[in-house]
């Protein structure tokens, strides 16, 4: 073969090859950018899998269409494989911390920053629960401030203010709202409360604007009378709406309230005239009537026990503040349901262990804290440092602001404590200091008496130290706890009795300490009087000791199911 048509053969072949191998690239990428169309029509075709690329870039030659725009950036699944995309490696690890800390707001410090609103801002779910708990306090805040103002106002004549009858009417009246309120437990609460609000508003009307000496009496006695309602009922409903984890602080906060308002009263007295301070009472009473018509939710335990349970879950969902509610609410329907079972005993049902038990042990406890003898210390009190403190000025009740200040921040520990340690365990702790601080006081009044101590210095710093102390241990556990077992241990199906056995066991110690204390202090001397009460301290220590079962973070479900089944005393709660 000449060299010439071996060089011509040669050079044609390169093209041949380098054109082949540009059409091959091509081809390529026709395939990987319009695949999907391709696909879909050899399947229409129903080409074999081999001849693929062949009749594909043999149609694409000889149509020499371009596909739609919409689909060119369809790739089928069959060419995913195919495509390899490079994947840019992460940055460095320093890179990212040297950016992430330039910023302003890191990971880390919106961290911190929440765990430092945690300490002082409550959660949702907190939030949500604890506005109708303090709406509802509102109502034993203008109790306390009734207390208050009707037994050291001036606002009764001079001719019945020495009559026993009437420096008790409050007391007296106390104890028919209590029996009142006991046969009307099954209204709803929310409008219960409501009433029992615009009889206070009436009330202070009365005191305010009536004229004459029977309105001025009816005043005093419709106060007492919805007090003794309102007392009872607040605490009720706070204990069916409260979740277990936090019920024990919910619970103390009508306590609180209580004792508030009644410092706020004797703290307006010094400010303002007796007058203006009914003036301020009437302007709480009004507002509290509007904001629970307004924002307060009927317990879902009530709307469950009507046969409501729509209502019922849109209560829970309101007082939770979130939407996961269903199984608190299937495990409260569920133990409605099995305590609804039981059978009716009639007046026989006062002997049945799930009745007397948990009433028999919360009137016990409702009964030694009343008589613990907290309204004589703080008469003693009253009486022997009423001159003493702030003589300058006047202001008589600057003692008893004092240990009111003490039982208020005594309360709200109590309230943060609860929860964690136990009824038990601070009842325990407050019996027993208020027993050794009366049998201190009265040891230390009879050595004063029969001249033995000199009740000047040195000594005179021991009677206020055990004032101070039996004051804030009261309040410490034998003040609120006692109205916390009034709500949770009121049995399930005969709850209007509970509430009336245990209203008058509070209502009526009460009269009877305030009609029996001068008398008793004529015959036994103050020294005397003050031990009969430590008597009934080291019983109440006692009886807890014995007979209190420890409820811990537990549905009040579960503790009428633990005295229906009387099987020891721990209990496990179902959420």
């Amino acid at each position: 073969m000449d060299r010439s048509k071996l060089a011509r053969r040669l050079i044609e072949a390169s093209h041949t090859t380098a054109d082949h191998e540009k059409k091959a690239s091509r081809m390529s990428t026709i395939d990987e950018t319009f695949g999907h169309k391709t696909i879909k029509r050899e399947r229409k075709d129903k080409a074999p899998l081999d001849k693929y690329t062949s009749r594909t870039r043999r149609g694409y030659k000889s149509n020499r269409s371009k596909p739609c725009k919409c689909q060119q950036n369809h790739t089928s699944e069959t060419d995913l494989s195919d495509i390899q995309t490079e994947i840019p490696p992460p940055p460095p690890l320093s890179d990212v911390s040297d950016f992430s800390s330039s910023l302003p707001f890191t990971d880390e410090y919106l961290i911190r920053r929440k765990r430092r609103r945690r300490l002082w801002w409550p959660s949702r779910e907190t939030r949500a629960q604890m506005i109708p708990v303090i709406t509802s306090s509102i109502g034993t805040f203008i109790v306390g401030f009734s207390v208050a103002y009707h037994a050291l106002s001036e606002f009764i004549p001079p001719s019945l203010a020495n009559h026993l009858w009437v420096q008790n009417l409050f007391c007296l009246c106390g104890m028919f709202g209590a029996i009142f309120h006991g046969m009307i437990i099954s209204w709803p609460r929310k409008k219960l409360l409501s009433i029992m609000s615009m009889a206070q508003v009436i009330s202070w009307l009365l005191v305010l604007f009536g004229r004459g000496e029977l309105l001025l009496l009816g005043s005093r006695g419709i106060a007492g009378f919805a007090s003794g309602i309102t007392v009872g009922l607040v605490q009720v409903y706070i204990s069916e709406i409260s979740h277990p984890s936090n019920r024990g602080l919910a619970a103390s906060l009508p306590t609180f309230a209580s004792i508030f308002g009644s410092l706020v009263c004797f703290s307006a007295s010094r400010v303002i005239s007796w007058y203006y301070v009914g003036i301020c009472g009437l302007i709480v009473s009004i507002v509290h009537s509007l904001a629970l018509m307004s924002i307060l939710p009927e317990s879902f335990r009530y709307l469950i026990r009507k046969g409501k349970p729509n209502s019922a879950m849109r209560s829970l969902e309101k007082l939770r503040g979130r939407p996961e509610i269903h199984p608190e609410f299937n495990a409260v329907q569920d133990a409605c349901d099995i305590l609804s079972l039981e059978k009716d005993f009639g007046t026989l049902k006062i002997f049945r262990p799930e009745f007397y038990k948990p009433v028999y042990i919360a009137g016990a406890i409702m009964f030694f804290g009343q008589f613990s003898g907290i309204d004589g210390v703080l008469l003693f009190a009253f009486e022997r440092y009423k001159n003493d403190a702030l003589p300058s000025s006047g202001f008589t009740h600057f003692p008893v602001v004092v240990l009111y200040c003490l039982q208020l921040v005594a309360t709200l520990v109590c309230g943060f404590l609860i929860d964690k340690k136990g009824k038990k365990l601070m009842l325990l702790v407050s019996t027993g200091t208020c027993a050794a601080a009366g049998l201190a006081l009265g040891l230390y009044i009879l050595f004063e008496d029969l001249e033995i101590v000199d009740p000047a210095f040195p000594w005179n710093w021991i009677p206020v130290a055990c004032v101070i102390i039996y004051a804030g241990a009261f309040s410490l556990g034998l003040g609120p706890i006692p109205w916390m077992l009034f709500g949770e241990f009121a049995p399930y199906k005969h709850k209007g009795l509970a509430v009336v056995i245990l209203g008058l066991l509070f209502w009526l110690p009460s009269l009877c300490i305030n009609v029996t204390f001068v008398l008793m202090q004529s015959k036994l001397y103050l020294s005397g009087t003050l031990w009969f009460y430590t008597i009934f301290c080291i019983f109440g220590y006692l009886f807890v000791l014995l007979k209190l079962p420890d409820f811990k973070c537990v549905s009040l479900e579960t503790i009428q199911l633990h005295f229906i089944s009387c099987r020891g005393n721990k209990i496990v709660d179902r959420y």
